[in-house]
């Protein structure tokens, strides 16, 4: 169950940010520098002692004692002015702090007593609007133990992972040996890798995991995998770089539930009853949200989950989702269609077996020269279209806002040296033109 047993796994990311101006909005034409935190280089440290073969650490705590733990029955601050005062020296905006001044304060000293963090103590600092958006889920002394003695260190992993998080261990490994020319993708992952942690710990398991009228519930993992790869793209990158087809699943859910809900079913302990819940309450039957599941799992990881015998293609699944919600006006609301999109090809269509199999194959980019048509009119209002990492564009769903937004390089006009990092896009299907961009320079933040 995905908050018993989790080896979570991203595909690369994530050193430290610098004090800079990493992100600017372009509506417009006006350009607003954003700040940032600036943080610590991490050097790589020992290999891990664990047998890197290992699949599933058991989330137990082991009995390694939080430095200051204490620091949870801190008394209440009386005013926000300490708060702030940490958040402006982390690159936090008091917006981040979504009013959680105290939590905030508690939060500061377990990592400020936490010497295992090497030197991504900053961009440990980023994940607290996540914690705070979700704190009627928070069980705030067990997360504040967990973090105390949480330990992150670069290493060779010997793999192609990126990253992994041992939930026993409470140990995030960020792989030293990525390639080269994706290195400024290292923030991205270590997000990644804490997403899986305050997912893990946002409040303790427990075997209670019963929700009413659902019978069963399976193993979710595209949910574990997806959830943290979308939420550091909606809490940092605004981009997408693992995980693409359960990732832009997750983000029709997203879309056709709203953010609250999805919040619910990924960061709460009882997420695999959940998922089953919102697949019951859509009128997916016990036997086809089995297969619902089975599907999404083997799309996130084939080398562990074999192809299920009753295959449902994450289309269908989102499709039938959206009319047991909103009825079967999808075929004309454009960003869901575009969501179906990117859950195709480029340049081919296969949707053999599904029900909207001729509907989906006239929707899908019929070729590369028509996906690029796209592309220029997405990004016609930035001085040139960028070279895109990851094609097509991933529909990530920003407060609230439908963006599209791609890890990327393009030259910057001013200085005509190569920027490499991210573009969000807010984009007006009916009128294919571009409402506006934020950007984020990547090399900024290692």
């Amino acid at each position: 169950m995905k908050k018993r047993f989790v080896l979570l796994i991203c595909t690369l990311v994530a050193a430290c940010l610098t004090a800079c101006s990493d992100t600017v909005f372009i509506d417009g034409g006006t350009v607003v520098p954003t700040e940032v935190p600036s943080p610590q280089e991490a050097q790589p440290t020992a290999s891990p002692t664990q047998p890197e073969t290992q699949e599933h650490v058991n989330n137990t705590p082991t009995d390694t004692p939080a430095p200051t733990a204490e620091a949870a029955e801190t008394p209440a601050v009386k005013d926000n002015t300490e708060a702030l005062r940490i958040a402006e020296l982390h690159g936090l905006s008091e917006k981040d702090l979504r009013g959680q001044y105290d939590l905030f304060v508690m939060f500061s000293e377990m990592i400020e007593g936490n010497d295992r963090l090497n030197g991504y103590k900053e961009i440990v600092y980023r994940i607290f609007p996540v914690v705070a958006d979700n704190v009627s889920l928070l069980d705030i002394d067990y997360f504040l133990y967990r973090l105390g003695y949480l330990t992150i260190q670069m290493t060779d992993l010997g793999n192609g992972n990126g990253g992994e998080f041992w939930a026993g261990n409470n140990m995030i490994y960020i792989n030293a040996g990525v390639y080269e020319g994706d290195q400024y993708q290292y923030p991205a992952i270590v997000f990644h890798e804490l997403m899986h942690f305050v997912d893990s710990n946002i409040a303790e398991w427990t075997d209670t995991e019963y929700v009413p009228g659902v019978p069963v519930f399976y193993e979710t993992d595209f949910l574990t995998e997806a959830g943290a790869e979308l939420y550091t793209a909606k809490y940092l990158a605004k981009a997408v770089r693992a995980y693409f087809v359960p990732v832009q699943f997750l983000s029709g859910i997203d879309y056709i539930y709203g953010t609250e809900k999805l919040n619910r079913v990924f960061f709460g302990t009882d997420s695999d009853a959940q998922t089953a819940k919102l697949f019951i309450d859509a009128g997916f039957s016990n036997e086809k949200y089995h297969d619902a599941v089975m599907s999404l799992n083997w799309l996130t990881y084939p080398e562990r989950h074999g192809e299920p015998d009753n295959f449902i293609c994450p289309e269908d699944i989102l499709i039938d989702l959206y009319e047991a919600k909103n009825g079967d006006k999808w075929k004309t609301d454009a960003y869901f269609m575009y969501i179906l999109k990117t859950l195709g090809n480029i340049g081919y269509s296969d949707h053999t077996g599904s029900k909207y199999e001729s509907i989906l194959n006239n929707n899908d980019f019929a070729s590369w020269a028509q996906y690029e048509a796209f592309a220029a009119k997405l990004y016609a209002g930035l001085p040139e279209v960028p070279d895109i990492r990851y094609a097509p564009p991933a529909p990530v769903i920003l407060d609230g806002r439908p963006t599209l937004g791609v890890f990327a390089e393009w030259t910057d006009p001013d200085t005509h040296q190569k920027v490499r990092g991210t573009i969000s896009a807010e984009y007006d299907f009916s009128s294919e033109t571009p409402v506006g961009y934020e950007i984020k320079d990547f090399d900024k933040l290692n």
